[in-house]
């Protein structure tokens, strides 16, 4: 939903309305449910693939130096 800044009308703001914030906490619980095939490995598989993937995302994140 669009609505008018208070201070100036010219600028239009956008404001979650209750079907979107529900909309968001349905997917976001769905996020949490992991894929069949990831459910069906052993515990220590699951938290070994955990730690790779943290890995992974923590190196994507980092800041880049200007060599590379």
């Amino acid at each position: 939903m669009r609505q008018s800044a208070e201070n100036d009308r010219r600028i239009k703001m956008l404001a979650v309305t209750p079907k979107g914030r529900a909309l968001r906490e349905r997917l976001c619980a769905r996020l949490m449910v992991p894929p069949a095939a990831i459910a069906a490995m052993p515990a220590d598989v699951r938290r070994q693939l955990a730690i790779v993937l943290r890995s992974v995302v923590a190196e994507q994140a980092a800041p880049r130096d200007a060599t590379g």
